[in-house]
C-alpha cells in the first residue's frame, strides 16, 4: 500500500521500498494523496534517479530508468530543499 491514502507526512518521514536484485522499478501514484519525490537508489547506494513532484492520484508509470534496488518516497520538494542529486 505504501503511502496510499496518507494525507500528511513530516519533513523527515517517508517510505522505503527495497528490492533484492537490481531491476527497472516502476511505481505509480494511484490512490496517493500527497505529491512525492521518488528517489531511486542503485545497488551501491548512489542515487540512480530522482523524479520530483509526482502528481497525486495519477496512474502514469514512474520508472527508475535503469537498474535500482530501492525507492525512497519523500514529500515533494524534499530533494531540492536538501540538495539531493
Amino acid at each position: 500500500r505504501g503511502l496510499m491514502y496518507v494525507d500528511q507526512m513530516g519533513e523527515f518521514e517517508g517510505m522505503w521500498f527495497s528490492y533484492p536484485e537490481p531491476a527497472t522499478i516502476v511505481m505509480w501514484m494511484k490512490n496517493t494523496v500527497l505529491p512525492l519525490d521518488m528517489v531511486f537508489v542503485a545497488r551501491d547506494g548512489r542515487i540512480a534517479r530522482i523524479v520530483a513532484d509526482t502528481v497525486p492520484w495519477s496512474e502514469e508509470r514512474i520508472s527508475s530508468g535503469g537498474p535500482a534496488t530501492g525507492v525512497l518516497e519523500l514529500n515533494a520538494g524534499f530533494a531540492a530543499r536538501w540538495g539531493l542529486a
